[in-house]
């Protein structure tokens, strides 16, 4: 019932995280008649609420959920919904950069239009009869991230992702609520989404090569190279003109021996599959003056300290060690060497490299002299005092940082 009163919301943000408390309606006898909105970037939070510049596979995703699962103390994770989810992933098209933003017109028969918020951006989404934006069920963002973060990737880096609000396209990945995206197999789900949504894009490549073509064919693909052209087929009275002339399109680009929209798939797909592969070396997040050791696993190269359950020394998982462990141990390796001898071998190969194969007395076994070596890494490294999330001294609860109105500021 409308009583005129007026209600209020109230936003907490903790490192990014926000926080809304809004008025709720209850259906039902056991609800409140307030609700919590989180709204949590998993990505952002990874590199400390500065970007999503760098790559961020399934497996550190789920550990990132889970770390703030953790850090709330969040119980019956059936009681969060997912109701808004975003997923892409950031890759490189050879010999392309920002400019590619621009090539991309249509996603099935939708529009891709300039996004006013940000620059080398575009985003395509359907629209009703009467013309209003119908991006709450599906938004497809491309743009350019080298652009948008320059000091934490590469130049040419580009980001496609996929964005919805409604329940009907989130549930057939497998994702009801927050403990849905612990699983792996929602991940797999959204990795063919991703994949789907991008065979769907259609890319005007304004100098296409017109080589093994004969004079018509030429003369039709530059023709089709006009998004002028696109308008006036997708206003055609016969729906399948606008399938018909795209696929005659590719067909040209395919025989010239330059399909802009075949790359564009193929670098998605070959980025989402080594995203999604389990021995993959992680990606560590990147800030400004943050503590960095020297990674063995990465070849001498220089990665920060990571909060996340992963060794930054070998860029091994820690989920087998006890919680607070900061690097591999013995449980870590001996479960290496069970459940993946050839992984085990490659670090084995890594640490031990400058160790001439002498084993000092002390570490009598492989295990105990990977440890050692661990050890080595991390007083060599010289790090000075450790950050994150742990120095901070979180809420009791999820309700915690909203003050009840007994309390003082």
């Amino acid at each position: 019932m409308n009583t005129g009163e007026i209600l209020k919301t109230e936003t907490k943000n903790y490192e990014g995280i926000e926080f809304i408390l809004v008025p709720h309606s209850p259906q039902k006898s056991e609800e409140g008649t307030e609700r919590l909105e989180i709204r949590f970037k998993p990505h952002y939070w990874f590199n400390n609420d500065q970007h999503n510049a760098n790559d961020f596979t399934p497996y550190q995703a789920i550990d990132t959920i889970q770390r703030f699962i953790n850090l709330f103390n969040i119980h019956h994770l059936d009681h969060f919904k997912v109701v808004n989810l975003e997923y892409g992933l950031n890759f490189i098209l050879e010999g392309y950069s920002k400019e590619l933003i621009s090539f991309p017109i249509y996603h099935i028969k939708n529009e891709f239009n300039r996004d006013k918020e940000n620059y080398y951006s575009k985003k395509a989404y359907s629209v009703n009869k009467k013309g209003k934006a119908n991006d709450k069920y599906l938004l497809l963002k491309f743009y350019s991230k080298g652009f948008q973060y320059p000091e934490y990737c590469h130049e040419d880096t580009l980001r496609f992702e996929v964005k919805t609000k409604r329940s009907k396209r989130i549930n057939p990945l497998g994702i009801f609520h927050l403990g849905d995206l612990l699983n792996i197999e929602p991940y797999y789900k959204m990795k063919a989404d991703i994949i789907a949504n991008a065979r769907m894009v259609l890319i005007i490549d304004p100098e296409p090569s017109l080589k093994n073509l004969n004079n018509r064919e030429a003369n039709k693909l530059k023709e089709y190279s006009n998004s002028s052209f696109w308008f006036n087929t997708l206003n055609q009275k016969r729906p399948s003109a606008f399938y018909e002339k795209k696929k005659t399109y590719l067909s040209y680009l395919d025989k010239s021996g330059n399909n802009l929209n075949k790359k564009l798939i193929e670098s998605i797909e070959d980025k989402l599959n080594t995203l999604f592969d389990e021995n993959r070396m992680i990606s560590a997040p990147l800030t400004k003056n943050e503590n960095r050791i020297v990674s063995p696993m990465l070849k001498g190269e220089i990665i920060p300290v990571s909060h996340s359950r992963i060794c930054p020394i070998t860029g091994l998982s820690l989920e087998h060690e006890k919680e607070g462990a900061k690097y591999a141990l013995t449980t870590t390796f001996k479960q290496l060497r069970k459940n993946n001898p050839e992984r085990f071998a490659e670090v084995c190969s890594l640490l031990l490299s400058r160790t001439n194969g002498n084993r000092p007395k002390h570490n009598p076994t492989i295990i105990s002299h990977l440890t050692k070596q661990v050890r080595n890494g991390i007083t060599n490294s010289n790090q000075s005092r450790q950050i994150g999330y742990n120095k901070k001294k979180p809420p009791n609860n999820q309700l915690g940082i909203f003050p009840s109105e007994e309390s003082s500021d």
